[in-house]
């Protein structure tokens, strides 16, 4: 994919929108992971909760506020 965090190559979905893979911590990692998924599906709630459950075990991670931003954003909610 064409999107870069600033360790790691991430993914973006077919709007462009980026979403950011971290590796720092195995749990938020993997729920970061699971939320990139659901948002390239378009299952925004899905990807929200996800992405403040990975907030939960990171929550100084930039990389999951930038992505949890951009679900909000796709949802049409506000934070």
């Amino acid at each position: 994919s064409g999107i870069v965090s600033s360790v790691h190559a991430g993914t973006s979905d077919a709007k462009g929108i980026q979403l950011l893979s971290m590796k720092e911590d195995g749990g938020a990692d993997a729920l970061n992971e699971r939320a990139n998924a659901a948002f390239e599906r378009g299952e925004w709630a899905a990807a929200i909760s996800l992405y403040q459950q990975a907030l939960s075990f990171a929550p100084d991670n930039g990389e999951l506020h930038y992505n949890l931003a951009n679900a909000f954003q796709m949802a049409g909610q506000n934070h």
